[in-house]
């Protein structure tokens, strides 16, 4: 993490609580499960204040503040031009280019570093958003990174809004999916996302 000192101040409480959370970040203090404990107690803490204090922060710095930035990413925070997870432009070139989509369905639309949209939709227990909370939402995968399903859906968005891909993989049957790293409870991670040609989302996996 960058140094964020003057994001802190008028808030003190953000400063500390966020400084603790970047301890654990730095120093990798996450070998015990009473440690991992902590770690996502201290995260879910941080980002509370971070919450708390980030409209006075855009007021003061604007949005397109490179620490600002560093720190929506972080704690999954989803921001785009049309003010949610869906914009409408992107919709648009979907429609535009052909792309078979369920528009009600949709739970977001972004475009990668490789220009390609990518959107995931509720989908069903084969491919989308159904299919990744029935198969990868169990303790033993999704849920031990993420506290809620919205979380994990904003936290993926804001990987491939924000941030290069760590690889790019065509398997042996031509599938095509991408490596992203990311932020969760207990540090950044790499998942796999699964994806169509067409950009539609099918899965959501953690390495």
């Amino acid at each position: 993490m960058m140094r964020y000192s003057y994001l802190c101040q008028g808030n003190e409480a953000f400063c500390k609580a966020f400084q603790e959370y970047n301890t654990y970040l730095q120093l990798g203090l996450l070998g015990s499960g009473l440690i991992r404990a902590k770690f996502s107690s201290v995260r879910n803490n941080a980002k509370e204040e971070y919450f708390k204090h980030r409209e006075a922060l855009v007021n003061k710095y604007g949005e397109a503040d490179v620490k600002i930035k560093e720190l929506d990413r972080h704690f999954g925070v989803a921001v785009n031009t049309a003010g949610s997870l869906l914009d409408n432009a992107l919709i648009a070139e979907l429609r535009a280019a052909g792309v078979k989509f369920t528009e009600a369905d949709l739970k977001f639309v972004v475009k990668n570093n490789d220009n390609l949209i990518m959107f995931l939709e509720k989908g069903n227990s084969n491919a989308g958003l159904q299919h990744i909370i029935d198969r990868h939402w169990n303790s033993d995968e999704l849920m031990k990174f993420f506290n809620t399903q919205d979380e994990m859906v904003e936290t993926l968005f804001n990987a491939i809004k924000n941030n290069n891909y760590v690889s790019r993989v065509v398997d042996a049957q031509k599938r095509l999916s991408f490596v992203y790293k990311m932020p969760t409870n207990k540090g950044l991670r790499e998942f796999t996302v699964a994806t169509g040609d067409n950009g539609f989302i099918v899965s959501f996996i953690p390495k």
